[in-house]
C-alpha cells in the first residue's frame, strides 16, 4: 500500500463504486490498522464521556465536547486533596476524550478523500461518525458481512 504525502492511500486506492470496493476496502482497512484508526471506523471504540442527548448525535461526532463536571461541584467542605484529585481526573478526561476526537475526525477524513466519486462523498457527509460512514459503503457495496456495533444511520434501519 502507497501513502500519499498526507498519509493516506494514495493512487489507485480511490473509490469509485462497487467495482473498486473490495480492493478499497482491503486497503483502507490496511491503513486503519497501521494507523490505530480500526476500532473507531468499526464503532468498537466509542466516544468517551459522550451525551446522550439527540442533539449531540445528530451534529459530526467529536464537535460536540462532553460536559464534564466542574470541580467547583463538589460539595462544601470537601478536602483539597479531593478537590486536586477532581482537577486532575477532568484534565485527563478531557486528554482522552480530544485523542478520541482526533483519531475520529482523522477515520472520517481520510474516508472521504479516498473516495473518487462526488456522489458517494456527498452521502457519506450525511453520517456524523467514521464508523456509520463505513457501515454505509460495506451495506451497499460489499457482499462480504462485517461485525460492527456502529450506531444505525436512520437510512441503515429502514
Amino acid at each position: 500500500m502507497s501513502l500519499d504525502a498526507q498519509g493516506l492511500p494514495a493512487g489507485p486506492s480511490r473509490l469509485l463504486g462497487a467495482a473498486t470496493f473490495p480492493s478499497w476496502c482491503d486497503t483502507m482497512e490496511e491503513y486503519f490498522l497501521l494507523a490505530d484508526l480500526w476500532a473507531v471506523v468499526q464503532g468498537t471504540e466509542a466516544e468517551p464521556y459522550a451525551s446522550d442527548s439527540k442533539w449531540s448525535r445528530s451534529v459530526r461526532a467529536g464537535l460536540v465536547e462532553p460536559a464534564l463536571p466542574a470541580a467547583e461541584s463538589l460539595p462544601r467542605g470537601t478536602s483539597t486533596d479531593t478537590r486536586v484529585r477532581n482537577e486532575l481526573l477532568l484534565v485527563q478526561q478531557r486528554a482522552q476524550w480530544l485523542d478520541w476526537r482526533k483519531r475520529e475526525h482523522l477515520a472520517q477524513g481520510a474516508i472521504l478523500r479516498a473516495v473518487a466519486s462526488p456522489d458517494i462523498k456527498e452521502r457519506l457527509k450525511t453520517y456524523s461518525r467514521a464508523s456509520d460512514m463505513w457501515a454505509h459503503l460495506v451495506a451497499t457495496y460489499s457482499a462480504r458481512k462485517f461485525t460492527t456495533t456502529a450506531h444505525a444511520h436512520p437510512a441503515l434501519a429502514a
